[in-house]
């Protein structure tokens, strides 16, 4: 594996390529390569190549509430299979930023004429649609929920819907899992980087941010400035060498 942080070339039996922003070469062995790309940029190949791309949206920022706010969605995620690259063609690649903002959509990926959009803002009652549905707000422990995770909804009395496909890299079973929710308040966020509520392991007074390039969702917070709100975690791409599966 090998991580660059400015333009990077690569050379010998994988495809040659420029790209101007964050990204990491995965050899999977017997020719079969994969390229993360983990922030904005532009690529560039030094020849004709087929690829399938693999697209996650940003994850919605959580909700401060005084009712306990639920879970932000994660983001939707995108299989766009064969995938022609042309000789010195500049193709545009945009990553979702992190989701800073308190209880504000995630933001939209896009590459190759494919984008995956972000997830859904929670409430302070409802968790927020996505990819994975955040878990539900509220001010009793039985209307509060966790977040969902490989494209289920979240759980709780009002929790947010999925995208009811699976999260996982190119929508393969043995694929790494993104899109995460946001756990309502005092709840776990869901697997594949959403982020835990407020107070979820006991002691902490901040809800929990999702990971960065995992389009998670964040988790919910109670009110008050004092506590902070949670961060939608960033999306990503990734590209493959054309498989027949």
């Amino acid at each position: 594996m090998r991580t660059c942080r400015r333009a990077c070339v690569y050379f010998g039996g994988e495809p040659q390529f420029i790209f101007t922003g964050s990204s990491t070469f995965i050899d999977d062995g017997d020719g079969n390569y994969r390229i993360k790309f983990l922030s904005s940029g532009i690529l560039n190949v030094s020849r004709k190549v087929v690829i399938d791309a693999f697209l996650v949206g940003g994850g919605a920022g959580g909700k401060r509430s005084s009712n306990y706010g639920g879970g932000g969605g994660s983001g939707l995620t995108l299989v766009c299979p064969s995938v022609a690259l042309q000789r010195g063609a500049d193709y545009s690649i945009v990553v979702a930023a992190t989701q800073i903002a308190e209880a504000t959509d995630g933001n939209t990926t896009s590459a190759f004429g494919c984008s995956a959009s972000g997830g859904t803002a929670a409430s302070a009652q409802y968790g927020g649609a996505g990819g994975s549905g955040g878990g539900s707000g509220g001010q009793e422990s039985y209307q509060r929920g966790a977040g969902g995770s490989d494209g289920a909804s979240g759980s709780g009395s009002t929790p947010g819907s999925g995208q009811g496909t699976t999260t996982r890299e190119f929508g393969e079973s043995t694929g790494t899992l993104y899109g995460g929710a946001g756990g309502g308040y005092d709840k776990a966020g869901g697997a594949g980087g959403g982020g835990n509520g407020y107070g979820y392991d006991g002691t902490s007074t901040d809800a929990m941010s999702a990971a960065g390039n995992s389009g998670g969702g964040a988790g919910g917070a109670s009110g008050g400035t004092q506590y902070n709100y949670g961060y939608g975690g960033s999306g990503i791409v990734v590209i493959r060498n054309h498989r027949t599966v």
